[in-house]
């Protein structure tokens, strides 16, 4: 495999690497020697390292490779929230259509046609599959057999060189997310004040919140005398299991203010919790301000639920939980609330997302935009003071 070649009077050893995916041609890494006899001995060495290395990727699966080697590696180098979810993309994406092809025998044409089948049907209803979840799958994709070139499992990573479908080019069809007007929210929190999660509901609304940030709020990270709360944590469901996460990015953890009437139902909730838990003889042992009644955390799919059996009996536009923080920002943006204030209050990574995500519900923007050009306009032109007469 390996073999010996002389070039303007230096030896080397060469071994061939396979074809580059985007050109198509071949490949070959060349060591330099000090000899002939160290290329003969170099090139020997190369060739009984890579048969080794081929012995045993020979007969390797994609499945094999995938769910019984890297994804268990990978699991204590990445959040165990994102290691199940590749879990599932695997599963549900890649082992039915490529499972059984030997790692080795993957080509670079085989993962094109596997994103253009799930772009078609790969959905788990049978329909088109969002580009975007398509990217998210092709990152590990690509980490995985890039890894398995690494190893000598395999000759080349057929990943490289394929492009993924473009969300900005292909977008979701699927309709954009729902959010409450000011009215409908008003309703809601009326209707449901006096139930177990009023003061959840209003803090998610009130904040722009996550899930698992609210569910993970510690009475510690509430300042009652300055009106702030720290948002540093969330509590999230991994397999149905929970776990408390610290939040990646330094834009997530962040400072909120709360308004006085948010605060005054966290002061009040924080006495009647207290109260609970004293007369059953539990005890928060996390300091959660939402827990159930016997001081365990809540769980996230219990508040999804319990979130939607309150909209049953309001007047509202049915939402999902994660919703409230649509309408937190929305609400905020046709109030001409700064952009880059509410992006602080969101925790995204800069303004132009907020921007980007919410361009729909800020046209007072282009209205005042309009208003101003015209009025700069009037003041510097007189054709602008006296329009052309229709004929």
């Amino acid at each position: 495999m390996a073999y010996v070649t002389e070039k303007r009077g230096v030896h080397y050893a060469v071994i061939y690497e396979g074809r580059n995916p985007v050109t198509g041609t071949e490949r070959r890494r060349w060591h330099r020697c000090d000899d002939h006899a160290d290329a003969l001995r170099v090139a020997t060495e190369l060739t009984a390292t890579r048969e080794r290395q081929t012995r045993g990727g020979s007969s390797m699966t994609v499945r094999d490779y995938l769910v019984g080697r890297w994804l268990p590696a990978r699991e204590t180098t990445i959040a165990a929230s994102t290691h199940a979810r590749e879990c599932a993309a695997v599963a549900h994406y890649v082992l039915p259509h490529l499972g059984t092809t030997q790692s080795r025998r993957l080509r670079p044409e085989h993962v094109p046609t596997l994103y253009r089948r799930l772009a078609i049907t790969g959905s788990r209803t049978g329909g088109p599959l969002a580009a975007k979840t398509i990217l998210n799958l092709h990152q590990p994709l690509r980490a995985a057999f890039g890894d398995a070139t690494a190893h000598g499992l395999i000759a080349f990573n057929p990943i490289d060189g394929v492009r993924p479908p473009d969300p900005r080019t292909r977008p979701s069809g699927r309709r954009r997310a729902r959010s409450w007007t000011a009215a409908e929210l008003g309703t809601f929190l009326d209707a449901t004040a006096a139930g177990r999660h009023a003061t959840l509901f209003r803090l998610a609304a009130a904040t722009g919140m996550r899930r698992g940030e609210v569910l993970g709020l510690r009475w510690d990270d509430i300042h009652f005398d300055t009106g702030r709360i720290e948002i540093t944590q969330a509590l999230i469901s991994v397999g149905y299991q929970l776990t408390f996460t610290r939040l990646k990015t330094r834009t997530s953890r962040r400072n909120v203010t709360l308004d006085a009437g948010t605060l005054a139902l966290l002061a009040d909730w924080r006495r009647r919790q207290t109260g609970k838990l004293d007369e059953a003889g539990a005890v928060n042992e996390h300091g959660l301000v939402f827990t159930r009644p016997g001081g365990q955390p809540l769980h996230p799919h219990t508040v999804s639920q319990a979130f939607g059996r309150a909209q049953r009996h309001v007047d509202v536009t049915p939402i999902r939980f994660h919703a409230l923080r649509h309408t937190h920002a929305s609400l905020l943006l046709r109030d001409r609330v700064p952009i880059k204030v509410v992006s602080e209050r969101l925790g995204h990574s800069n303004p132009a997302f907020t921007m980007t995500t919410y361009q729909h519900v800020i046209p007072g923007m282009q209205e005042d935009a309009a208003a101003a050009f015209g009025q700069l306009l009037a003041n510097h032109s007189t054709q602008s003071a006296h329009p052309p007469v229709a004929a």
